[in-house]
């Protein structure tokens, strides 16, 4: 998470453009967005020692919960955040563990965490469960180097809550290809964008570091309580 948009991040997105790995965005009102791409948490591997990371601090926690680039997952409005999302949750942390690995093609694997929350309030849309599996991508790799990112994050997990903007993962494959090929589990989901992460710091409401666009900016400061009200009262754009 530090040094955003740099080091192994920013190298396995020009890797995956090269390759023709990105796929448009279902919604309106956003960017097109690669399926696959690094974590903001694999750019600690060039900086620290392989075999013991420094804790990430909340705010790398909570931005890390989404798996991409931000730029490519920029929507200019929360009611167009709202209409791509299929379901937005006031939930605390529960626990980290190791996610599956995909074959992410040209000889990577993509290795994941998997973030369990467990859902307060469900704010908008529906879920069947009030534990929730997030999937979080450590990063692409020729080998499995993640063990340390993996131990890093749940080291790292702080018992706090926050407002997420959630998508199902099986049913966005779906959408991105017109069908299912039962490759994600139908109970997981991943943080649609940055700009879908609104932790609790001690009251107040705090976005994600890297939430692209001006108004999640104006989320943060301002009493968690009265965001997770603005949040629960906006209506999706049609």
């Amino acid at each position: 998470m530090r040094n955003h948009g740099l080091g192994l991040a920013g190298t396995l997105l020009a890797i995956l453009l090269t390759t023709g790995a990105c796929v448009a965005s279902p919604g309106t009102g956003a960017k097109p967005s690669p399926p696959v791409v690094a974590s903001p948490l694999g750019s600690s591997v060039a900086a620290a020692s392989p075999t013991q990371l420094p804790l990430l601090s909340p705010d790398e926690f909570w931005t890390g919960l989404f798996s991409g680039d931000p730029d490519f997952s920029e929507y200019l409005s929360i009611g167009a955040l709202l209409k791509d999302s299929d379901a937005v949750v006031l939930a605390s942390l529960e626990s980290v563990s190791a996610g599956k690995s995909y074959d992410a093609g040209s000889g990577l694997i993509e290795y994941n965490a998997t973030v369990t929350i467990h859902v307060e309030r469900v704010l908008h849309g529906s879920l069947s469960a009030t534990t929730v599996p997030i999937n979080v991508v450590l990063g692409l790799s020729i080998m499995d180097e993640y063990g340390p990112l993996l131990e890093q994050l749940k080291a790292s997990m702080p018992h706090e809550r926050g407002v997420l903007f959630l998508q199902n993962l099986a049913s966005w494959e779906k959408q991105m290809i017109g069908s299912s090929t039962s490759k994600y589990d139908p109970s997981l989901y991943r943080v649609i964008s940055a700009q879908g992460i609104i932790r609790e710091a001690n009251g107040v409401a705090r976005p994600a570091l890297n939430a692209p666009g001006t108004w999640p900016k104006t989320f943060k400061g301002q009493s968690f309580g009265a965001i997770v009200s603005q949040v629960a009262s906006a209506k999706p754009d049609k």
